[in-house]
This record gives structure tokens, sequence and C-alpha cells, in this order.
């Protein structure tokens, strides 16, 4: 068997001679019509049968899709992950970009470089820790600190400092409240409360977190948004809600813990029996529940899609409870403008007109007019005086019913 790009000589059989090449610019052949490796210049087109002139860019690319963009990499590299570059193959399993095989210039996303091992390590985001189990997790402290427990997620100091009476320089005989004595040394006291950042003993807090407040006993620190955001139970910030208590959600928006709805159709309730936002195709009633939106205007109450049972105000249904009918008021009538209806008053469209109507072809005509005015054939208003003198009141352009002060009515 031979080696790539030599085949077995048909002459003399235990000899390997090199593949015959028939492509121009080859400088080694797969096959006598596949280029393996193209003179320098030149590359290797993807089916392999022809060597163009190179535009690539990106070196130690063996074949190149187009001038930035590498296929395939000369033997010893590997493509990087945007297919712009050749690159040697990294030992430490965690980097993106190698320079070298032992060197690296670009960690992976949740890792960076130490320069203690030259290797790339979990992303640490624990203060003063050397050696993370993960971005939050501690598992080993620069000097001078120690793993919190039993979470260890943090590293709290060793304060020798902190003695209140010392034997030597370095020799504590007692501490502060927050410390405890161990040989000759002060150690902060590790406790399990929440937000608590300094421990008083093993079982109380001396200092919470700025977001919290310590309780009478110690034992627990209280957020401070609990006061202001009603059955929140813990808070990220001094007036920001993280999680509610049970039977209410979190509204992200309003900052709010709102009751878990049991109104049907309801988004957001107020309280257990009053919604305050209905899901979509619903209206919120004025008692608080949903009904169905029918989409017929100024109807507050469906049946159905298309089937009205109670409308607004200054509506009335229709027969067919397919649409609420706009009423007005006595001295007032229906305009209609560009599709919308509205009432009204008679005196502004007929002067002196008290009540009016809309005739079979909508026109509008006088009814009854104001006192000292008669209804005109025309359905106007007119003065009485206008047709009969010192007239004061009348039924009609021909009969009065009263006089002027000084005038006494004529009863024929």
């Amino acid at each position: 068997m031979c080696i790539v790009n030599y085949y077995i000589n048909p002459i003399d059989s235990t000899d390997c001679i090199p593949t015959p090449c028939n492509i121009e610019y080859c400088l080694t052949c797969a096959t006598a019509s596949t280029c393996y490796v193209c003179k320098t210049g030149f590359q290797v087109t993807l089916n392999g049968t022809l060597c163009s002139p190179s535009s690539c860019t990106v070196t130690n690319c063996l074949i190149c899709l187009t001038p930035t963009i590498c296929g395939v990499c000369s033997g010893g590299y590997i493509l990087s992950g945007n297919m712009m570059a050749c690159q040697l193959p990294c030992n430490d399993p965690y980097c993106s970009t190698c320079p070298t095989p032992n060197s690296c210039s670009m960690c992976l996303p949740g890792y960076q470089f130490s320069s203690t091992t030259g290797y790339c390590v979990i992303l640490c985001l624990v203060p003063y820790c050397v050696d993370c189990t993960s971005s939050t997790t501690c598992n080993t402290c620069q000097t001078g600190y120690q793993v919190s427990t039993p979470l260890n997620t943090a590293c709290n100091p060793i304060n020798t400092g902190n003695c209140t009476t010392t034997s030597s320089l370095t020799n504590c005989t007692s501490c502060p409240p927050d410390y405890y004595l161990v040989g000759t040394t002060c150690y902060p006291y590790i406790c399990s409360i929440d937000q608590c950042i300094a421990c008083a003993s093993t079982s109380t807090c001396g200092n919470c977190s700025s977001i919290t407040t310590i309780n009478g006993n110690g034992t627990s620190c209280t957020y401070n948004c609990l006061t202001i955001v009603s059955n929140c139970v813990t808070c990220i910030s001094n007036t920001t809600c993280s999680a509610c208590a049970a039977g209410y959600l979190l509204n992200t928006t309003t900052n709010q813990c709102n009751s878990v709805c049991t109104i049907p159709d309801c988004y957001i309730c107020l309280t257990d029996g009053l919604c305050q936002y209905c899901d979509v195709n619903y209206t919120l009633t004025s008692s608080g529940t949903c009904d169905y939106n029918c989409g017929i205007p100024n109807c507050i109450s469906c049946n159905s899609s298309h089937s009205c049972s109670a409308c607004n105000t200054n509506y009335q249904l229709s027969p067919d409870c397919s649409s609420c009918l706009l009423v007005c008021s006595p001295g007032f009538y229906i305009s209609t403008v560009n599709g919308t209806q509205t009432c009204q008053l008679c005196s502004l469209t007929i002067s002196s007109c008290y009540l009016c109507t809309l005739t079979s072809n909508n026109a509008l005509t006088c009814l009854a007019c104001w006192d000292m005015y008669y209804v005109t054939g025309d359905g106007s208003c007119s003065l009485c005086s206008s047709t009969l003198d010192n007239c004061l009141l009348c039924d009609s352009p021909a009969k009065c019913t009263q006089c002027n002060g000084t005038y006494v009515l004529y009863t024929n």
C-alpha cells in the first residue's frame, strides 16, 4: 500500500511512484484529475479539478469559499467558528483563540484567563475568590479571606486586626461582637440568614444588606420594599418586588402583587372578586367582572358574539338585539355626521324651537316653539306679534291666546 499522492508501480509492484498530475499549477495531485495542493499563488477549487489564482486573504487556508471565508484549512490548523481564520488547535478546551497551542488570547463565554494557571477558568463573580466551582460559588478564597458557609457564595475577611485585646502584635485574646476567637485569631461569625452581611453569632445577624432592615432580635433581615408593595415577600431593591406571597402574581410593569384571579376571563385582578383588566375580546363591567365583547358600539353586556343584552346610557336596544340605538332627550334630535350620531339641540338649528323631529325624508321640522312663537307651515318658528298685532301668546298665526299688558283679548 502506498501513501497519499503515490500509487503502486504497475511494472514493479514493490515500488510506489508519484501520482501523475495533469492539472496546471498543481504541486501535488490526489489523482490524475484531482489536485491536492496547488503551487504558491494558487488555490484548489471546491471540486479539486483546477488551481485558480488565489484571492484568499485567510492565512493557512487550503480552500477558500470567498476571499475572506475559508472552507478547509491547511494541515495542522483548524477552522475558527466564523470561518475567517485558520488557527492552531488549543490545548486549553475552554479557549476560543490560540496564537500557539499552549497560549490563549480569548476564552470561551463564561470563562476568563487565569494568570496563575495559564488556562481559561470559570468566570468568577465572587469577590476575593481565586477558585470558583461556578460563577457564583467559591471553592478557595484569597489569603486573608475564608469561604462563607453553607452556600459558599462569598469570601469573608479573616480579620486579626479586629481584636479587642491582644497578647502580642499578632495574637488576639478577645474579639468584637461579630467575631469569635479560635486560638489567637478572630474569625467572623457565619450565619445562614438571608441578606445578612455581618453575623453577630451563628444564629443572629449584626448588619443586614442595604435593601433590608434587621428585625428586633436579629434573627432575620426584612426587605424594605415589603412596606411599599403589599403581599411582596422578596425584593431586589428598596422599592422593587421580585416575588409575591402565595395567591398573588407579580406585575413587573406596575411593581405590584396582584391577586390570583378566579374571575372568568379576567387578566389582572385588583382583589379576588374584582377585576382590573379583562382578557382580549372581553369588556370590564361596572361590577368588576368580564363580559364578552360582541363588537356592537355602545353595548356594555353581550349574549353572544353578535347579540347585545344591555346598552350604555342614552342608548336603547334594538328589537333584534343587534345594535344600540341613540335616544335623545326632549328638545334634542339625532344628528348624523360622517357616520357618527349625536344629540343636537333643536333651537341650534331652528331658532326658538323647543321640540323638533326628523321627517321621513330626513328633514328637520319643529313641533313646538318657545312662548311668544308659533309653528309655521314650513316647520319653523315665528313671533305671534308678527302676524297678530299686540298679541303676546298664540296657537297659530290666526289665533291669539294672550294679549300684551295694555290690551284685552277679544273672544271672537
